[in-house]
């Protein structure tokens, strides 16, 4: 016997389904009712309250976000381009990509043939700038440049990866020609909701060798990324509230090559939220890391490489998360697992995308996240689902 929450999810998922056929998508269970505003007029199933809530809230505007982790086109996945053609690397994950309403990325290279490696930094990433008009095809319509490698050949690789973006249409946060241009929000409407973009470093400060002390932070007159203060954090969500209904920010942060949080991203995550962002994007570990629900916001930790070139098991695994937004709120949050294949990310199926849920399943649960597994996907419960969280057993008695 189900528990009443999990029913209740799956009344809510059934009504989902049934908004969806009747939106086009399929034929309703009832030829005879043209659309859900119909339906509601002739009454809906007696199940409660909830069933006449959920029904007219799936009226309202919806705006469906597909957000993942790094992307370069330069190292290894230079040389499988070469091979393979510059359509390689999204071509897998094209299609989810581009029927979301906006999809994101952390660009974390440049997009340049100009400037000069930055002395000292040991790992530089500069990719054609052809790969902008590849982004907007295969569907990416933000990035974010606030990370440790869009400033690897200095300043003139940053202005020309601005333009190269500016010219295919990609809206950019994060990163600008100065500070105050590196903290203002990229804002992107569709289907009835806005969204506000912005992108932090925590590792805007650091600087290579004394000899050439250029530090990738943004300053009055000099371009780079949006550092991780938290007192500008906060003041850029209050202002990027009052011009869309959802804030989104981007971290990059935390230690490479680890799966569990550190306490210092969990308090920006909260501190973030609290300040009135909805959705909080981590990248930085190149590994995937927990997905939590706090305060009706979700935090995405850390969503792994995306177009890379890493090789490890820990490395390959990836993700796309998949949120659903009205006006109001985050209506559901989902994860669509993904696996790099010479260096392009694939979407999972049957027993591969369950081992790979399962294991989000479990990190998740440790932050009281419950993530259901429906099929090839999770479905994170959130206070916009319609679900109460239980503490176990969700993610295996849903089909």
């Amino acid at each position: 016997m189900l528990s009443a929450s999990v029913r209740t999810w799956a009344v809510v998922l059934t009504l989902s389904l049934v908004t969806a056929m009747s939106a086009g998508c399929g034929v309703g269970p009832d030829p005879g009712i043209a659309d859900l505003e119909q339906a509601l007029a002739i009454g809906v199933p007696e199940a409660g309250d909830m069933w006449r809530r959920a029904a007219r809230e799936s009226l309202e505007p919806r705006l469906t976000l597909a957000a993942a982790g790094d992307v370069i086109f330069d190292r290894g996945v230079k040389t499988v381009c070469q091979r393979l053609g510059r359509d390689w690397p999204l071509g897998a994950v094209a299609p989810i990509l581009s029927r979301a309403d906006v999809s994101f990325v952390n660009l974390e290279t440049s997009l340049a043939r100009g400037g000069e490696p930055i002395p000292g930094k040991g790992i530089w990433f500069r990719s054609d700038p052809e790969f902008a008009s590849e982004l907007k095809k295969a569907g990416v319509d933000v990035v974010t440049l606030a990370n440790n490698h869009v400033l690897d050949y200095d300043e003139p690789a940053l202005v020309e990866t601005l333009a190269a973006l500016r010219e295919s249409s990609v809206a950019v946060c994060g990163g600008g020609l100065n500070i105050d241009e590196a903290r203002t929000p990229a804002v992107i409407s569709a289907g009835g909701v806005s969204i506000a973009f912005l992108g932090y470093s925590e590792l805007a400060d650091i600087f290579w060798t004394y000899s050439y002390p250029r530090s990738f932070r943004a300053q009055k007159a000099r371009p780079g990324v949006a550092p991780m203060d938290e007192k500008m954090i906060v003041q850029d969500i209050r202002k990027a509230r009052a011009l869309a209904d959802h804030v989104v920010v981007s971290f990059h942060w935390g230690e490479e090559y680890v799966r569990t949080p550190n306490p210092k991203q969990v308090g920006l995550a909260h501190i973030a939220i609290d300040a009135g962002a909805s959705l909080v994007l981590g990248h930085h570990p190149h590994v995937l890391q927990p997905v939590e629900v706090y305060e009706g916001g979700v935090i995405f930790y850390s969503l792994g490489n995306f177009v890379f070139d890493q090789k490890k098991p820990d490395t390959v695994e990836s993700m796309i998360a998949r949120v659903s937004f009205s006006p109001r709120e985050i209506v559901s949050a989902e994860i669509l697992p993904v696996k790099i294949e010479e260096c392009r990310p694939r979407p999972l199926r049957g027993w591969a995308a369950q081992a790979a849920l399962d294991r989000m399943i479990r990190g998740s649960a440790r932050f009281g996240t419950l993530v259901a597994r429906v099929g090839d996907r999770g479905l994170i419960v959130t206070p916009g689902s319609g679900a109460s969280a239980e503490p176990q057993g969700i993610g295996e008695r849903i089909p």
